[in-house]
């Protein structure tokens, strides 16, 4: 009964975050052509810890590392990529060697929704571009049964 409840909220979810991209006329996944925008070098603030994001491309793979420092000591990092195969896009982090693939489900020229509902905690990442210097990214799903997120905010 509690699994049934905790799947019909996550479904409940994947179809809120779905509804956000719908007010932005999407393309299908392989028509859009790049992720330039998120190339750069990103800083932001979550909680008392400084977050960093550096993305580069080279032919059509997406690579960036992601790093929070707690008072200029570097306490978590992971490897990113975004990459295509077989007609799909995921957004990949590489955490102590473990790549967790999130295939993109939902794509506008400014942001990207992506899902893994068998990961532990996120099973949704979303990135959206606000303007050319201003990024918002967000992770959520279901942690030890209780849903929690989190926003982060970047500059360029």
């Amino acid at each position: 009964m509690m699994k049934t409840g905790i799947q019909i909220l996550a479904l409940s979810f994947v179809l809120y975050c779905s509804s956000i991209l719908i007010k932005h006329p999407s393309q299908k996944i392989d028509e859009v052509k790049s992720f330039d925008w998120l190339v750069g070098n990103w800083v932001g603030n979550y909680s008392d810890n400084q977050v960093r994001e550096n993305w580069q491309a080279v032919a059509k793979i997406y690579t960036g590392k992601g790093t929070i420092y707690n008072k200029g000591i570097e306490t978590f990092t992971e490897d990113l990529i975004l990459y295509q195969e077989n007609n799909n896009w995921y957004y990949c982090p590489i955490i102590n060697g473990k790549k967790i693939p999130f295939q993109i489900t939902e794509q506008t020229e400014k942001g990207f929704i992506a899902i893994n509902p068998q990961n532990e905690f996120p099973q949704i990442i979303s990135y959206s571009i606000v303007k050319a210097d201003s990024l918002i990214a967000f992770i959520a799903g279901f942690k030890d049964n209780v849903y929690a997120k989190a926003y982060f905010s970047y500059q360029k």
